[in-house]
């Protein structure tokens, strides 16, 4: 909604018009900035939120989680 590519699906019957969207396949990517210390840690946290029903998380060229199921933790 936010790049104009598709109308509120929940105003009137606009979700009609964005059924598409569940059919492709979405990437997201963004660059995370750590700071030298949190390298030096023996375990290192990350929290997804918001991940679709199925999703493949890589971390540079490594895939770390394969989800299958949105209602995980």
């Amino acid at each position: 909604m936010d790049n104009e590519i598709i109308e509120d699906p929940f105003f009137r019957l606009n979700e009609r018009g964005v059924q598409w969207v569940d059919k492709e396949d979405w990437e997201y990517k963004t660059p995370l900035q750590v700071s030298p210390e949190i390298f030096g840690k023996d375990n290192i946290e990350l929290n997804f939120k918001g991940l679709d029903t199925y999703a493949d998380v890589y971390l540079n060229d490594s895939c770390i989680l394969q989800a299958n199921n949105m209602f995980r933790e």
